[in-house]
């Protein structure tokens, strides 16, 4: 069977059996709780209640599982039999009853409008053993017990700063969803709910308590790559005030490149400011760099003003911003400064577009290079660069209540809406100048009851030098999540990618790659495989089992990538193509702040010469993030 048949039977294959809506019928169930309505519609649940009441926890227990029978069978024979159940059996959580979709953000609290406020409380929930949704239940196993007493509380204040009400002020719904939505971003924080409560003595006033669960905000990971073996040791919220520090460690032979440290310090919402602070500073035999990056963004909606500073000396480098697409062979040592600020202007009429912002941003960028090698000191990008940019960018965003996805039962907030952007500047140095056009459009919609859900991304930019365009780029990309199905106890939920990108009139040291780490396909990371042009299409099939380890959740994948890499001139699809197949687990506990363990296989059947069809990889990988419609700096170098 040669390759071309191969190639059009994977594709078909996919297209058949990730098919949107191949779950099933709709089924429709009206429940009444006091003053919450909620209708189930298959996976999809929708809610609707004017007040906050205690709901009762939103878990299930499988009464006949296996492990669960076998411990408690053998418990009472020995101490040690005891000691194992109450480590495996009574720590675990249950997995989460999913729901999918909470059809509007903000209609939770939107019969409370007008209403104002009395007070607020702030209720801290331990990480262990607690439910968001029950805050009576409490830790039963003593490893659960011993981990929430092993650690500080995030302060109130922390919490409180984080909050975009006060005592006084009249409920806003968005302003509501939106503190829910800014408290579970933090990487501290597990997850938040805001209960609403009439005052007993005035029905004119609300009480709100504002619920929070921490994490666990210390952790470790280990990188057990054969060629850079490392180890990580960090926290997320030292002293629970907020703090984030962490140190890595690269334990090669010390004559290797890669041999070093580096370290890093976070800092969240300083001074009630929104403003972001994070500090890298890297020392490896080859790559000693200084790097601070303050951002202030516009995920709070209705925010003003927006902006960001980043700077990065290295003294030795391999690559520099901008540079991504270039293999560069000697060490580098420059100066890049980049910072932005925009404005929002907010739309209010009486149609869809309400609540939808206009965004006008500016950016500059430059670029200084020391000690540069005859070779490379008369290269395009390594003289002295200046960047200007200015964007006007149209955005209508709001989000769905979720879970299941990329984490593993805490609430989500899936972005739903469009962003489009138009974008203008200039590159001028000592020897020339040229201007940059360019635009953006993405999209994402559930696509309910029981589809799932897709978004789409497109991007184009160019610089233009004496009417020729230069360093020019076309991408585009669209993602499809399906819903969720019951399988073995556990849920099934598929992801399917397709990643287009090419270059135009790019310098000729400029490449694209196949590489997992230049959104290629998994596990590959042969360099000598490159070009101008490529398509990679992804799927992966994730299950969430019904079964933990000491509170990491398994997960099982499955994944199936096809990629192909061309010149940019002769036909994409008639060039040779890589495939990856492969499979492993990945341990996960929404608790902790250490990152999602993953074992994986991958194997390439059509493999270069000089490559290993294989790739083991074991590693803490960080939990994605959905593409939001959230404007930032005007240019951004993801030409990948």
């Amino acid at each position: 069977m040669n390759k071309l048949l191969i190639k059009n039977v994977f594709v078909l294959l996919m297209m058949v059996c990730f098919q949107p809506g191949i779950a099933g019928s709709v089924l429709s169930d009206w429940t009444l709780y006091q003053d919450t309505i909620i209708q189930q519609k298959g996976d999809t649940t929708i809610v609707l209640y004017p007040l906050s009441p205690k709901q009762s926890d939103t878990t299930q227990l499988k009464k006949k599982d296996p492990i669960v029978e076998y411990f408690n069978n053998r418990s009472a024979d020995t101490k040690f039999n005891r000691w194992i159940k109450d480590l495996v059996v009574n720590s675990r959580d249950t997995i989460p009853k999913p729901f999918v979709y909470n059809i509007n953000y903000e209609t939770d609290f939107r019969r409370l409008e007008g209403k104002q406020i009395h007070s607020i409380r702030i209720k801290q929930i331990d990480p262990f053993g607690t439910s968001i949704h029950d805050t009576t239940m409490t830790a039963q196993s003593w490893l659960g017990r011993t981990g929430n007493q092993l650690r500080v509380p995030t302060s109130t204040r922390i919490i409180r700063k984080n909050l975009t009400f006060s005592t006084g002020e009249f409920i806003d719904p968005l302003l509501l969803s939106e503190s829910e939505r800014i408290l579970r971003q933090l990487n501290f924080i597990n997850d938040a709910k805001i209960e609403v409560q009439m005052n007993t003595q005035d029905t004119t006033l609300v009480d709100l308590v504002v619920i929070t669960r921490d994490k666990y905000p210390h952790a470790f990971n280990l990188g057990l790559s054969s060629t850079t073996p490392e180890v990580t040791l960090y926290t997320r919220n030292l002293g629970g005030q907020g703090l984030g520090l962490s140190h890595t460690q690269i334990i090669t032979s010390p004559q290797s490149d890669d041999f070093g440290f580096t370290d890093q310090m976070t800092f969240s919402n300083i001074g009630k400011s929104r403003i972001d602070l994070k500090l890298d500073y890297s020392q490896l035999n080859a790559e000693h760099f200084l790097m601070a990056n303050a951002q202030r963004s516009f995920f709070f909606t209705d925010l003003k003003y927006a902006g960001g500073l980043y700077y990065n000396r290295s003294y030795k480098n391999t690559g520099f911003p901008g540079g991504e697409q270039i293999d560069w062979q000697e060490e580098l040592s420059y100066r890049f400064s980049d910072v932005w600020l925009g404005r929002s202007f907010k739309v209010e009429t009486s149609n869809y577009f309400n609540q939808s912002h206009f965004y006008l941003t500016g950016q500059y960028q430059a670029s200084k290079f020391y000690n540069l090698t005859d070779s490379l000191s008369t290269h395009p990008l390594l003289i002295f660069n200046r960047y200007m940019y200015t964007a006007l960018t149209f955005s209508k965003r709001n989000y769905y209540k979720n879970n299941l996805i990329y984490s593993y039962g805490r609430t989500e907030d899936v972005p739903y809406g469009f962003m489009a952007s138009v974008t203008m500047g200039m590159n001028g140095n000592d020897q020339y100048s040229r201007p940059y056009v360019g635009g953006h459009f993405s999209f994402g919609k559930a696509i309910i009851p029981n589809k799932g859900y897709f978004y789409f991304d497109s991007e184009a930019g160019s610089y233009f030098k004496d009417g020729q365009s230069e360093q020019g780029f076309l991408k585009l990309s669209s993602k499809y999540i399906s819903n969720l199905k019951p399988f073995g106890g556990g849920y099934l939920r598929h992801f399917i990618e397709l990643d287009y990108l090419k270059g135009f009139n790019r310098l000729d040291s400029e490449f694209i790659y196949l590489s997992e780490r230049k959104r290629g396909i998994t596990g590959f990371s042969d360099k000598n495989l490159r070009g101008k042009e490529k398509m990679v299409l992804s799927a992966e099939s994730i299950y969430f089992s019904p079964h933990n380890i000491i509170g990491f959740r398994i997960i099982g994948l499955a994944f199936a990538d096809i990629g192909v890499i061309g010149d940019g001139k002769s036909g994409l699809l008639k060039q040779d193509y890589q495939l990856s197949l492969g499979a492993g687990i990945r341990l996960h506990n929404d608790n902790l702040v250490f990152r999602t363990i993953q074992i994986r296989l991958a194997y390439f059947p059509f493999a270069p010469s000089g490559v290993s069809p294989f790739d083991i990889d074991i590693s803490g990988e960080t939990t994605k993030r959905f593409d939001d419609f959230v404007p930032g700096a005007p240019k951004r170098n993801e030409f990948k």
